[in-house]
């Protein structure tokens, strides 16, 4: 498969993603509004990328959410993603282990534990 090329997702929508099975799967709104319309799914944005890449990346995501904009978000380093996120899911191999707000999960044990490195 070849590699997608670089968007700029400050100006540019994200094209349609095939099924994944992320360890964190965000909605950047909230769970109903992904069935009201379509949003861009980011499967891994920030892989890869310098950290100052990095922070600049969930900046823009931050912007877009205060927006209004509905983004679903797949992405490795939790912390940052629950950060700009208001609602989680937990994914291992596939499958749905949790799914609460961001919040809530930041301040869950478990969570905390597995991915938060605390």
């Amino acid at each position: 498969m070849p590699l997608p090329e670089v968007i700029d997702i400050s100006t540019s929508a994200v094209a349609e993603a095939e099924p994944i099975a992320p360890d964190f799967l965000l909605d950047l709104d909230e769970p109903a509004a992904a069935e009201a319309a379509p949003a861009p799914l980011l499967d891994e944005p920030t892989l890869g990328l310098a950290p100052l890449m990095v922070d600049r990346v969930f900046e823009i995501l931050d912007d877009l959410h205060k927006e209004g904009t509905t983004i679903l978000l797949v992405e490795q380093n939790a912390n940052l993603a629950l950060e700009v996120s208001r609602f989680g899911y937990v994914l291992e191999t596939g499958r749905v282990l949790l799914q609460d707000e961001s919040a809530k999960l930041r301040s869950n044990p478990q969570v905390k534990s597995a991915y938060l490195g605390g």
